[in-house]
């Protein structure tokens, strides 16, 4: 199996992660100052996370088929995605 979370990966993938995380931030409707911070709290998920929030949401691929092509257990997809959200969601300040 391919390792696709290795360093030499995700240096191949950095534009197109920044432009993803540009792409996020105005979809929020947030601006200017917001938006820097924002932007932050993105880059302080974890490469992978970043990832796979990305291709839930904006890709709009399932858990099952993040799972499949990653060859990892959908349960592990789903944490994955569930533990960056709460992180995302605490940094920018969102309470329930």
């Amino acid at each position: 199996m391919r390792d696709l979370y290795n360093e030499e990966s995700f240096a191949g993938r950095a534009a197109e992660r920044n432009s993803a995380n540009d792409v996020i931030a105005e979809q929020v409707a947030i601006g200017g100052e917001q938006t820097t911070e924002f932007r932050r709290c993105i880059d302080r998920l974890s490469k992978r996370e970043q990832h796979l929030i990305q291709q839930a949401f904006y890709a709009d691929c399932t858990y099952s088929e993040l799972a499949e092509r990653l060859g990892l257990p959908c349960a592990t997809i789903v944490s994955e995605i569930r533990g960056g959200l709460i992180r995302l969601k605490r940094d920018v300040g969102v309470t329930d």
